[in-house]
């Protein structure tokens, strides 16, 4: 008779045996660690997204762009953060906010490609110039 990996493995909280309440079981040892995403950090983050769903419609972000695009808006908030500018003047909102939803969405993009090869055009770093050097 096949046994159930469950049935034998360790909770990493909690207690299967116990019937007290708070000593519910959790197996989340091998889970992303989302507590330790301070999530008040966020609001710059999510002021500009909304500030996207105004401009455009909301979730225009998640279809994708051309990686360069991202990464030439990322630089130029980059930028005006180094020379000391901390709000966008175009939507007053901070550069830092504008520079991570620029982040979030490579990362949307290297997901949606890891899923659709067919969209790896959409990654068009120039790294193939940059072949054998290092940062």
């Amino acid at each position: 008779m096949a046994t159930n990996k469950l049935q034998k493995a360790k909770p990493a909280e909690g207690d299967l045996e116990s019937q007290d309440f708070g000593s519910g079981a959790r197996f989340n040892s091998d889970k992303t660690r989302y507590e330790l995403v301070p999530t008040h950090l966020l609001k710059s983050t999510a002021d500009v997204f909304a500030y996207g769903a105004e401009k455009y419609v909301p979730w225009n972000w998640a279809k994708c762009a051309k990686m360069s695009q991202y990464i030439a808006s990322a630089k130029r908030h980059l930028a005006a953060i180094e020379m000391g500018e901390d709000i966008d003047p175009e939507s007053g909102r901070p550069h830092r906010g504008h520079l991570m939803c620029n982040l979030l969405m490579i990362e949307q993009l290297h997901n949606v490609i890891a899923i659709n090869p067919d969209l790896a055009y959409l990654d068009d770093r120039p790294h193939k110039w940059f072949k054998g050097q290092t940062y």
